[in-house]
């Protein structure tokens, strides 16, 4: 999904991934977001190499979010809505390599990767430049008494909302 917003030189194109991880494989979404080439414009040199651009020829920068919604298989159960910001590819020489981890294909294909918003040394990822430094990453709404979601608040997540 793809928006403009903003006039003249100003504004940004905001891309929005929506991600059905299955609540049974915690490596879908425990720390993880997987990103594909035509979902962000975050390149890694030499290894992975995104097709959106960091800025378009009209000067509007890449902005890209990500909403996992992790479910039960064959199930309308929703565990947790998780909504995650990609770093622009601009920002690699702050975050570098230290967010990324080989996708589902390995390096060998580098057709995605996953977006590594939590590390133990770390946390949970921030916005950089703001100062108040907020996550990255957050969970919009999370269903009462999950142990999916007690594993996610466990890494440091804001849960915004609980719904039963």
């Amino acid at each position: 999904m793809h928006f403009l917003t903003g006039q003249g030189d100003e504004g940004f194109r905001i891309h929005i991934d929506i991600k059905t991880p299955l609540i049974s494989n915690e490596s879908d979404y425990k720390g993880v977001i997987n990103i594909g080439q035509n979902q962000t414009s975050y390149s890694i040199p030499n290894t992975f190499t995104a097709n959106l651009p960091p800025r378009y020829v009209d000067g509007k920068i890449t902005l890209t979010y990500v909403v996992q919604v992790i479910h039960e298989q064959l199930s309308d159960k929703i565990h947790a809505i998780v909504l995650g910001c990609i770093p622009n590819g601009l920002l690699y020489g702050i975050y570098g390599n230290q967010i990324v981890r080989a996708g589902k294909g390995g390096w060998g294909k580098a057709k995605d990767f996953r977006f590594r918003y939590y590390t133990e040394k770390g946390g949970i990822l921030s916005f950089m430049f703001r100062p108040d430094k907020p996550p990255r990453v957050e969970i919009i709404t999370a269903l009462l008494n999950s142990a999916c979601v007690n594993s996610l608040a466990s890494l440091g997540l804001i849960v915004n909302h609980y719904h039963k």
